[in-house]
Parts: C-alpha cells; structure tokens; sequence
C-alpha cells in the first residue's frame, strides 16, 4: 500500500473522508473490485485468492508472465449485448480489449479510492493541548521540557479553567482518549471529561515524579460520527493543578473475550493480549466468535496470534461477505500481530468469525471496527 499525505481539514470535507454515508458507498465498491460480485473475482491483479492474473498490457504480455505485478484492474465486466447476466460477462483473455484491457482512465480512479480510504482510516489522532479552545485561565506555557508540538497547557490550578478539543471522527462509537499530562502536585489529581457538552466522569491523573514528567491516562468515550468536543475542566469536586501535552484519540478494540463464543471457543489468560486474555480453539470447524450490535465500519483490524498463514471467514447478520487473509507470527500466545481489511458493516449488525472447510486456525485478542 502506497503511503499518503495526510488530508487537511478541509480537503477531508471536499473529499468527503467525514461523511460515513459516502465511505460505505466508497468501502462497497472496493468491496467490489476484491471479490464481493456475482463472479467472485478479485480485478484487482495480486489480490485475492481466485483473481485476474493477466492483462491486457503489452509489455507484460510480451514477457510471457504467468502473472502480472499487483495492482492493475482491468475495464471488468461488459456486456455489448452478448450477455443475459451484465455483471458475469467478463472475459479473462489477454485478447479481449473490451474486458480486460487494465488503462489509466480505470486505474486512476482505483488509486483515488484507496487513497481516500486509506485517509478515512487513519487510526490515531494526535490533538495538541494548545491548539484546543482555552477558558477559565487556562494557558500556553513552555518552562517544562518534554512537550510535543508549541508548547503545554497550565491554570489548571484556576477552577473553571477549560481545554475544548474538537475531535472529528468517521464513524460512531467507542474511543480511547489518551491524555499526556503533568501532574506533581496531588496523589491523584483529578479533573472532569467533558463529551459534546455532557460531564461523563470524573478522571485521576496518578502523581508524577515532578513537574517535568510527562504520563499518560486513557478513559474511554462514546463519539459520534463527525464532529465531537471533548474538555478536560477543573470542576466541583476536582483537584484541578495538573499540566496538559496532548491527547491522542484512536478506536477502542472489542475484545475478543466479550463475544459469544461458538462450539468450544474458549478463553484463556495471557499477560501479552489486551485485556490480558484472548480466545482460542477457533481452528476447528464451526468454532468461532460472533459480536452483537457492532457498530459501522468501513475497516477491520483483527489482533490475533498463529503459528501459519492462512484464512479466515466472516459473516455480516448471517451472510458470509469475505474470507480474511492473514500471515502468521509463529505463536499461539505471548505475542501479537493484526490484519486490516476493507468492509462494508452497518451499525447493529451481528458480526461473526467463523472457521468455515478450508480456513485456518488463530486466536483473536480483539478486533477494531472504524
């Protein structure tokens, strides 16, 4: 996958990257283009299992490969009136231009939607404290080093004093807020966490060794999809005089544990595994885990540990929608990798891993929907 600038505020807006409406219309026809179509073929060359291996492409076809290079989509599908089914009538042939000659005018656009989600999917965002709305005599300060970005946020010690960050996400649903903070004075301090205008809580800031140490604490939140304000105040009941870095905002994983477990999936404790535990027994046939009420996502990344490679099915509200690849980290436990796949999953929909004839065995700690 080819690395992109990070989009700008407004060009997210142009492009859509924050409308979760145009990214499941966006994710769908990747979807699509990877194998969810009457042919179930990837156009996609070097993706997918069953999937086009050749081309119309001059060079390449004069070389004799058996396969070409990834990343080129042929023109798909085209009827002319030869067909009764539009969506089967495509032709494999290095011959037959109408179908699978792959051109720029194809090949651009399919550069622009991976792109585009690749942008919408950016899992961590970092929110510097001084770039956030101040009030209350809350300030930007710099007489303690270690700070990222301009500078660290103090007045804290003033009650009422505020930091608004406004915090824009694709989709609804649950987020880890990590705050980088300073805190050398109470055992803990604490401070209200304030989401678009409601107090959720009160959250404790454990005691630092001095004023020049940074730590960090993560509370988890509910967002909406869009545009959000999140506050850290000095209210009743707090002990406010605490120093603000950063806050950094990502999904929160599901962890595995938590699903209904099918046939014998079985949960077992390891310190390296979020949470401390994860669920095994998922290589045999009918085995798996199934996640209620999921909310929508137009990517998945599964944390899990495998001896090998292989695969993995998945269901969307009880219809198989895609088969996920994955590479293996030659364990079972004490270490874990992650795959991330486009998907296409409404909010509410039950979500189900399930070891199908042919697939392979892992063991999941927790997946992420965004």
């Amino acid at each position: 996958m080819p690395a992109f600038r990070s989009a700008s505020r407004s060009e997210r807006r142009i492009l859509g990257l924050d409308n979760e409406d145009v990214l499941k219309v966006a994710a769908g026809n990747l979807n699509y283009l990877l194998g969810i179509n009457p042919l179930e073929i990837s156009y996609i060359t070097g993706h997918g299992e069953r999937r086009v291996t050749r081309t119309i492409h001059e060079i390449y076809n004069k070389d004799d490969l058996l396969e070409m290079p990834s990343g080129y989509m042929p023109g798909g599908p085209n009827n002319n009136g030869r067909y009764t089914f539009s969506a089967k009538a495509y032709n494999g042939s290095s011959i037959d231009w109408e179908t699978n000659e792959q051109a720029l005018n194809y090949n651009s656009p399919l550069t622009f939607l991976v792109a585009m989600l690749s942008q919408s999917n950016e899992a961590t965002i970092q929110l510097e404290a001084e770039q956030a709305g101040l009030s209350g005599g809350v300030q930007v300060n710099t007489n303690h080093p270690g700070y990222t970005g301009s500078g660290f946020l103090d007045g804290f010690w003033n009650f009422g004093g505020t930091a608004t960050f406004t915090i824009n996400v694709p989709v609804s649903g649950k987020y880890n807020v990590t705050a980088r903070y300073g805190n050398a004075a109470s055992n803990p301090a604490t401070v209200s966490l304030i989401v678009n205008g409601t107090k959720i809580k009160q959250t404790s800031l454990p005691l630092l060794a001095n004023w020049d140490t940074w730590g960090n604490q993560t509370e988890t939140v509910t967002l909406n999809a869009g545009v959000n304000t999140l506050a850290y105040k000095y209210d009743n009941g707090d002990t406010g005089i605490i120093n603000l870095d950063h806050i950094r905002v990502s999904p929160a994983p599901i962890e595995a544990e938590t699903a209904t477990r099918l046939g014998f999936a079985s949960v077992y404790n390891d310190s390296s595994a979020s949470g401390g535990q994860a669920v095994e027994y998922l290589h045999v046939s009918g085995n798996g885990i199934q996640f209620n009420n999921v909310p929508a996502a137009t990517s998945l990344t599964v944390s899990y540990a495998s001896i090998n490679s292989g695969t993995y099915s998945m269901y969307v509200n009880g219809v198989k929608t895609q088969t996920i690849n994955f590479t293996g980290n030659g364990q079972w436990n004490g270490a874990y990798t992650s795959v991330t796949v486009p998907v296409n999953i409404p909010a509410g929909a039950t979500l189900k891993f399930q070891c199908d004839a042919g697939d392979s065995g892992w063991n999941v700690d927790y997946i992420i929907l965004q």
